[in-house]
């Protein structure tokens, strides 16, 4: 009999520095974002506390994020970013066609992800990770 998969889904606008608090216990943590910039249709990459966190009152970024869980609890859990490319960020501004067919593969990639939650498989799918700057902390296309 297969082990089960316990997952916790939380969804939210932007990062914000108290989503330390839900990292906590965790074995393994998926951030999904929109993306300005990253090639289509996303990027997929394992996220490194930054060695000088920043923040400001409206939005954390996944390296500051695990930075201060670190300074915090004494370390952080795994944690991978899938930045999905999008298109269009204006408020009331439907999904496009592109960015749709982009979260259509980021859906499928999850899929592979959740049938095997484990940080070395993962690591071999992900790309180095880099900063990305241009993700659209709020109102980003979801």
């Amino acid at each position: 009999m297969a082990s089960r998969l316990e997952l916790t889904l939380l969804t939210d606008f932007q990062l914000q520095v108290e989503h330390v608090l839900d990292l906590k216990d965790q074995d393994l943590v998926l951030l999904v974002d929109a993306h300005l910039t990253t090639p289509p249709p996303f990027c997929f990459e394992r996220v490194t506390p930054d060695p000088v966190p920043s923040f400001s009152t409206h939005w954390v970024s996944p390296g500051t994020l695990l930075k201060v869980a670190q300074d915090l609890q004494g370390k952080a859990p795994p944690t991978y970013l899938l930045g999905i490319r999008g298109y269009q960020y204006e408020l009331g501004k439907p999904l496009s066609a592109e960015a749709r067919a982009h979260l259509d593969e980021a859906i499928r990639r999850v899929r592979a992800l959740l049938v095997q939650p484990d940080s070395v498989i993962w690591d071999t799918l992900s790309a180095p990770h880099t900063n990305h700057p241009e993700t659209h902390p709020p109102a980003a296309e979801k």
